[in-house]
Order: structure tokens, then C-alpha cells, then sequence
């Protein structure tokens, strides 16, 4: 099986190689690609169907590449400290909010993020100082 690994490191081969990264300064590099990524998002949209697995599978293939491309980006800009760090962030909240998964209402998830929040906003304070 093809691993997230294996297209991280494409993706970060492709800003390294590709011409059009050094023809476009950080933010519209990044501007880009969030542009392809809600691109690509309709267009999953649009192929959600029966008996349509070939072009969704496609569309959502594209939605990987974009989506791996920018966090490549944001990485090699040093806006976040690196993919990995943000796969393993999302484990964690997620992992926290599986808690409320079976949960009859939203209490317990909202409990859950409001908690999360607080501990982000504590990071962010002991980090930038604001």
C-alpha cells in the first residue's frame, strides 16, 4: 500500500524541482495551492455518486496531492515546524475527541474542544506571547 510518507516525499521533491516554485514567492506559492484545494473539493463534490469510483477516486487523489503539496510548503517556509508535527496534532485531538464519538448529544465534544481550545490558546500565549 502506498503510504502518506511516500507521497510527502514526492511532493517535497516536486517544490524542490519544479521551475514554477521559483517563479512564485511564498505567499502565492501557498495561495495556490489553497486555491487548488477548494478547486479539488468541488470537484469531489461533483463526482459523489453510484457507480462512480473511478472519477471520484481520481478527484480525491488530487485532493491528497494539493493538500500534501501545501503542508510541503508551509514546512519549507517554516510556518508550521513540520508535517509530521501537524499529523501527529491531529492524532492527538482526535484520538481525545473519540471519547465523545458514541456520545447520545454534544456535550461531551464540546467539552472536549472548549478544554482543547484553552490548551491551544495556552501553547499559542507561551509561544508568541500573544
Amino acid at each position: 500500500m502506498t503510504s502518506f510518507a511516500e507521497i510527502l516525499d514526492l511532493a517535497r521533491k516536486n517544490i524542490a524541482i519544479n521551475p514554477i516554485f521559483s517563479g512564485l514567492n511564498n505567499e502565492e506559492s501557498v495561495e495556490r495551492y489553497i486555491s487548488e484545494l477548494e478547486s479539488e473539493l468541488k470537484e469531489v463534490r461533483d463526482e459523489l455518486r453510484p457507480s462512480n469510483a473511478v472519477y471520484l477516486t481520481d478527484e480525491l487523489s488530487d485532493v491528497i496531492w494539493d493538500y500534501t503539496v501545501l503542508l510541503a510548503l508551509l514546512e519549507k517556509q517554516q510556518l508550521i515546524t513540520s508535517v509530521e508535527e501537524v499529523f501527529k496534532h491531529s492524532m492527538h485531538k482526535y484520538q481525545e475527541r473519540s471519547l465523545a464519538f458514541t456520545a447520545e448529544n454534544n456535550e461531551l465534544w464540546d467539552s472536549i474542544k472548549s478544554k482543547q481550545k484553552t490548551r491551544l490558546t495556552q501553547r499559542h500565549q507561551e509561544k508568541y506571547g500573544n
